[in-house]
């Protein structure tokens, strides 16, 4: 029985190849024994600078490509047009490309995995905040079902700020990057707080109608707020007397004012949040206390019962009920009634109020609304 010439090519272990590095003749094979490569000698290169001869037509796997019983010379444009849907993981798949050009994918979950389409729609879809996941009208804590959604708040209150609350990272694991919108869409606003233990920065305060501020989660239990506050009504505080009160000619007294204004269409300081009022009360110490930086508008109104000569002055005090180290900041002639206005950046803490004094005679000014007149203090705050 014929069997043929039997052929024998150099050959040896892959790493034998790699550290004897030898020099193929032109021409000559060299076949490696536990991978299956084959190299084709030039007579010039080391072996680890020849190419795997037939690499761009046929797939080594494992040493076994070379083995025409297993792959029977099937080329690699052809293992991949394979048509195979299924995306479950095994060791020993590929991925594969479909009849029409695309590739199946299983549902990425570490951070280096690739992803379906549909999981990066949703994730587009979570930046777009559309929908609603509740409307409340009193103090509500976020939950993990309001992440890449929005909290609505529907407040009827001018007085009072509806609290929203950030919990810790005990609490609700809300994880980090995620996004909760909240929206106030009543004539309240809502204050966004954090549980103890969580750190806001940024803007934390939703204006009536329909401000929002966009909570975003940046570290464990840290969140940033970013305002997007569109308000139609400003902070504003407004203060004035119910009785008459006699000023000595020549001193400069600042007027003892006596009610806070809580239920005026155009005030709104829920919680007085922007401006207080001094423990002491407004007739003793005579200022009002402006609660954050900014830029504010201050006017002072004051009708008097005669017409008496007089100056009006907005004034910053240091100390209640007295003018003493006080800093002027407009002054307003006046006769039988004055007029002092005036807009400026205000600090944290900065108390104002306002200073009236006749220059020729003492003078009585009237009660707020007397004959119509207005006896008051206003402060609006403009901006950050």
């Amino acid at each position: 029985m014929a069997v043929g010439t039997q052929m024998k090519q150099r050959r040896a272990t892959a790493a034998v190849w790699t550290t004897s590095n030898v020099v193929l003749g032109d021409g000559e094979l060299g076949v490696t024994t536990d991978t299956g490569i084959i190299k084709i000698g030039n007579g010039t290169s080391h072996w680890v600078d020849l190419p795997v001869a037939f690499a761009s037509d046929y797939l080594p796997v494992l040493g076994t490509a070379a083995n025409s019983a297993l792959l029977g010379g099937v080329s690699i444009s052809s293992i991949v047009k394979y048509t195979d849907g299924d995306t479950a993981a095994t060791a020993d798949k590929w991925v594969k490309r479909l009849s029409d050009g695309r590739a199946k994918a299983a549902a990425g979950t570490a951070t280096d995995d690739l992803i379906q389409k549909s999981q990066l729609d949703a994730a587009q879809a979570a930046l777009v905040l559309t929908t609603i996941s509740q409307t409340v009208t009193a103090a509500v804590t976020l939950a993990l079902t309001d992440q890449s959604k929005i909290v609505a708040v529907n407040n009827s209150s001018l007085t009072t700020n509806v609290v929203v609350t950030i919990p810790t990272n005990t609490s609700v694991a809300f994880p980090v990057g995620s996004v909760v919108e909240v929206l106030s869409i009543g004539v309240g606003g809502a204050k966004i707080v954090g549980a103890s233990g969580v750190t806001l920065s940024g803007s934390y305060i939703a204006y009536p109608n329909y401000g929002a501020v966009r909570l975003v989660k940046t570290a464990t239990n840290t969140w940033m707020g970013l305002g997007r506050n569109a308000h139609k009504r400003l902070p504003k505080c407004r203060v004035y007397k119910n009785n008459g009160t006699t000023y000595t000619s020549g001193a400069e007294t600042p007027i003892p004012w006596t009610t806070e204004d809580t239920s005026g269409s155009d005030v709104w300081n829920p919680d007085h949040e922007w401006f207080s009022m001094p423990g002491t009360g407004l007739a003793t110490a005579r200022r009002v206390t402006i609660n954050k930086d900014g830029e504010y508008i201050v006017q002072a109104n004051i009708p008097t019962t005669g017409s008496v000569t007089a100056a009006l002055y907005i004034v910053k005090m240091v100390s209640d009920g007295t003018a003493t180290g006080a800093t002027k900041y407009c002054n307003s002639p006046a006769i039988a009634a004055g007029a002092a206005v005036v807009q400026r950046r205000f600090s944290a803490g900065d108390t104002v109020g306002a200073v009236y004094q006749p220059l020729a005679a003492n003078s009585t000014d009237e009660a707020d609304g007397t004959f119509g007149n207005r006896c008051d203090f206003i402060i609006t705050r403009l901006s950050d």
